[in-house]
């Protein structure tokens, strides 16, 4: 998706329903190595996240010319297929104009 234009903001929300350190974070993503920005809530709005937005296993998936929300994906809580990535990659894809995603 970096290669056709595109934007990955992962946001680490909690951590087993707690409140993420910053320790927490550079864990998570030392952890899991995954190409895209990741982040946390500020110190002094743990869960600013979560109250703004619903929900962990959500996928917003963004205009950036105008910062239009075009669709939300929720996936499963549960740790079960499909999560909500997998199902927004090929819409992603065929909106930065890659029609085979």
């Amino acid at each position: 998706m970096d290669d056709a234009g595109g934007a990955v903001v992962e946001i680490l929300e909690t951590k087993a329903f707690s409140t993420v350190t910053k320790a927490d974070l550079d864990s998570w993503i030392q952890a899991y190595n995954l190409p895209v920005t990741s982040m946390r809530d500020p110190d002094n709005m743990p869960s600013g996240t979560y109250d703004a937005l619903g929900i962990r296993e959500t996928v917003f998936i963004v205009q950036l010319s105008d910062m239009k929300i075009l669709t939300v994906i929720n996936g499963s809580t549960a740790g079960v297929q499909p999560n909500a990535v997998r199902q927004a990659i090929p819409m992603i894809l065929a909106l930065l104009g890659n029609k085979s995603g």
